[in-house]
């Protein structure tokens, strides 16, 4: 009996997340996220540095990094912040 409020925690958990698993189908874009939402938003690249307050090639290390799977949480929440997208 000791196991069921920790099912129960599960279990709504995993309700949470149902609306989460059909992003896993997606494939990513060839070039990443960043580079595609940029590109589809129509914001340069030196537009998203000056948001950030940075040189233009910093948004574009960040899409290097992301593409390589090498980019670090923090750094996809300040551009996600910088183009007014959640991450999630």
């Amino acid at each position: 009996m000791r196991d069921e409020p920790g099912n129960l925690q599960l279990h709504k958990l995993d309700r949470v997340l149902d609306s989460f698993r059909a992003a896993q189908a997606l494939p990513r874009p060839p070039k990443g996220w960043i580079r595609a939402i940029r590109e589809a938003m129509g914001v340069s690249a030196g537009d998203v540095g000056r948001i950030l307050g940075t040189s233009r090639q910093l948004p574009l290390q960040f899409e290097k990094a992301e593409a390589d799977d090498t980019i670090t949480l923090k750094s996809l929440r300040s551009v996600a912040k910088a183009l007014k997208c959640d991450l999630v």
